[in-house]
């Protein structure tokens, strides 16, 4: 073998080895990407999931004289804030018929807010749909919580 050809074998060996090295840096990064990737995902599920219990507390919560007040037309954009925001959230709910009452009471009360007429809800389909929800949202957050981990 001549100098020209020991070196051209020479060059080929460590390219090979620097290909090998950067093949097995990748993966590593890959490999720790994926693994950011996921704890991020995990924490703002959890975050959503939080979320969702506070704002099913804060419905279910609400004063029944505060309720039948804020049925009556005393409401705002920011009253029905926790509807809406809830019903962004539904992808963690359990209940069916709770994304459906969400569904239609945060749809009614948006076009009651577009429309500026403060309508007083204090009997009829919606404030059965609130009663509803509000009965239903208890067992809605225990199952929140389950899938927090928070009860067994």
């Amino acid at each position: 073998m001549n100098y020209p050809e020991i070196t051209k074998l020479s060059a080929e060996i460590v390219t090979a080895i620097f290909t090998a090295a950067l093949f097995y840096a990748t993966l590593t990064l890959a490999k720790h990407t994926k693994l950011m990737s996921d704890r991020d995902a995990e924490q703002r599920r959890i975050s959503d999931l939080k979320r969702c219990i506070e704002l099913a507390e804060l419905i279910a919560r609400l004063d029944e004289r505060d309720f039948g007040n804020w049925l009556a037309g005393e409401w705002s954009s920011r009253s029905i804030r926790p509807f809406n925001e809830l019903l962004t959230l539904k992808r963690y709910l359990h209940d069916a018929e709770i994304k459906r009452m969400l569904e239609y009471i945060t749809s009614v009360l948006d076009v009651e807010l577009l429309q500026r007429t403060n309508t007083k809800f204090s009997s009829g389909p919606l404030k059965e749909e609130m009663d509803k929800l509000r009965f239903r949202l208890p067992q809605e957050i225990i199952e929140l919580q389950k899938k927090l981990g928070n009860y067994v």
